[in-house]
């Protein structure tokens, strides 16, 4: 079961379904999180028809590839010395536009200049 909470109404009507579950020998999980925006298409469309294909074409690396790469090299977390790669597609718009500001600053460090979203016409 799915709530989405956004006002005092809708607490009521989980605590309300809490209150009739039945009990079981395992009981429940309940994970609640924070709704955030994830990335907007328009960053998505930046990403890969400008930064992933620039890059791309400069390192000769393939668009999944190129993708691959920079995730392990900006997105990459050491949890129990055992290597994990955040996901794109679950970053916020916020967490997105950093990504991006780092993969910027790095392709400019290694002779590479890419435009930012409004410096740029259309996206290929």
């Amino acid at each position: 079961m799915i709530f989405v909470i956004k006002q005092k109404s809708d607490k009521e009507k989980v605590i309300a379904y809490l209150k009739r579950l039945p009990e079981t020998p395992l009981g429940y999980k309940l994970q609640i999180e924070k709704i955030r925006n994830v990335r907007s298409v328009n960053q998505n469309n930046y990403y890969w028809g400008v930064v992933i294909k620039m890059l791309g074409d400069e390192i000769g690396y393939l668009p999944e590839e190129m993708h691959n790469a920079l995730q392990i090299k900006f997105l990459s977390t050491h949890l129990d010395k055992l290597p994990s790669v955040k996901s794109t597609k679950k970053l916020s718009t916020k967490e997105f536009e950093e990504y991006l500001s780092k993969i910027r600053q790095w392709a400019s460090e290694q002779g590479t200049f890419l435009p930012l979203p409004n410096e740029i016409c259309n996206y290929e």
